[in-house]
């Protein structure tokens, strides 16, 4: 079952009362995507972000920047295979036409979703990495 459908459920006041009681992180993950949705909907550029708030969307290094007992990284960690640090180096300017593309108050068509593919790998290329 996707989450988007236990959460719009009828349960899910109950629901949302077992994961605050089992996960003593709760409030700080709620605040931590109320951030990255405030943030995305801004639709600031990458480049213009700060380095902490680029680093909701794409990943902190835990080991030197988090103040919380729990893994951060929303969106996934960054990998230990220098494409993170190729995306830093181009100072994501190469990211931005793709992350402004991303439609902020509407679902991804296929059209969309054709055109942001093609985007994310032109700014794969062109910030120098591999994968």
């Amino acid at each position: 079952m996707r989450l988007r459908t236990i959460i719009g459920s009828p349960n899910s006041n109950s629901y949302l009362k077992t994961l605050k009681k089992q996960d003593p992180f709760y409030n700080d993950r709620v605040e931590m995507l109320d951030e990255a949705r405030q943030l995305f909907n801004s639709c600031v550029k990458l480049s213009e972000m700060s380095p902490a708030e680029r680093g909701i969307f794409l990943g902190k290094n835990t080991d030197k920047t988090n103040t919380y007992n729990f893994d951060v990284n929303l969106f996934g960690a960054p990998g230990g295979n220098g494409e993170v640090k190729r995306i830093i180096s181009s100072n994501f300017a190469s990211f931005d036409e793709f992350f402004m593309g991303i439609p902020r108050h509407s679902p991804i068509s296929k059209q969309d979703y054709s055109r942001l593919t093609n985007l994310f790998k032109s700014a794969v290329t062109d910030a120098g990495c591999n994968k």
